[in-house]
């Protein structure tokens, strides 16, 4: 009978760890730098100029 060991069952578990945290990071990183800039129109921080176009930006 040949079962398998924990040694052979713990690679499997840390590429499956790591494959759902990259995963989750890249669904993170997508909303922090496409979804909410672009539901705000701008970055957040950025300070618009009052009665200017929205894509124009005060330069500090």
């Amino acid at each position: 009978m040949t079962t398998k060991s924990s040694m052979t069952t713990k690679p499997d578990f840390v590429l499956t760890l790591v494959g759902l945290i990259a995963s989750v990071l890249i669904v993170v990183a997508t909303a922090a730098f496409v979804f909410i800039p672009y539901s705000l129109s701008g970055h957040p921080g950025e300070t618009t100029i009052h009665g200017a176009n929205t894509t124009e930006y005060h330069p500090t």
